[in-house]
């Protein structure tokens, strides 16, 4: 008798639980491995880039370029220093005497 009873709470209770799956979203997170900068790449890219190793070879493409400018201009500047600075010591060797 007493399980009997039990099980007609236990119905019951069940009755009355309800829960309101409509109202309630739950929010999905994904997290990826990927930096946040190849994600950056991959979405503003305007559809050229769509995979994450062509993002990674536009970065490495990227650094290479500014590596290359930044040498450039960095032995620009020493070629004027260093001419600006021989200048007058190629004119004296220039009038010194050359002894026979």
């Amino acid at each position: 008798m007493d399980n009997i009873e039990d099980n007609n709470r236990i119905e019951e209770s069940q009755k009355r639980v309800s829960f309101e799956s409509d109202s309630y979203s739950q929010n999905s997170y994904t997290f990826s491995n990927r930096p946040k900068i190849v994600d950056y790449i991959i979405r503003y890219s305007g559809g050229l880039i769509k995979d994450e190793d062509i993002a990674v070879y536009v970065l490495y493409g990227f650094v290479i370029i500014m590596i290359i400018i930044s040498i450039s201009l960095s032995t620009r500047g020493n070629k004027e220093n260093l001419q600006k600075n021989l200048t007058p010591l190629l004119i004296e060797a220039e009038q010194m005497p050359k002894n026979k």
